[in-house]
């Protein structure tokens, strides 16, 4: 069974490419769905996630932080199954 990942992100995010990136190349490995938001789309989204982006959501359940968008961690939510 795959996993569904959101990630919230904006144009022009460095930190969000690089986290699109590990996402992209961790989808070669596990089973991944990857819907992008860009937050700028949604004066809400824009309000809850404007200095927190890139900000992602495994299953709806595990959230990482732009700190926390790191291979280990996610690798950690993916296996974990």
């Amino acid at each position: 069974m795959g996993h569904r990942v959101v990630i919230y992100t904006k144009a022009g995010c460095c930190l969000c490419d690089k986290a699109k990136a590990l996402l992209r190349r961790l989808q070669g490995e596990f089973d991944l769905e990857i819907d992008e938001v860009d937050i700028t789309r949604a004066p809400a989204l824009f309000e809850q996630y404007r200095y927190t982006i890139p900000v992602a959501v495994v299953d709806g359940l595990h959230r990482f932080e732009a700190t926390k968008i790191a291979e280990h961690y996610l690798r950690r939510v993916l296996r974990g199954r």
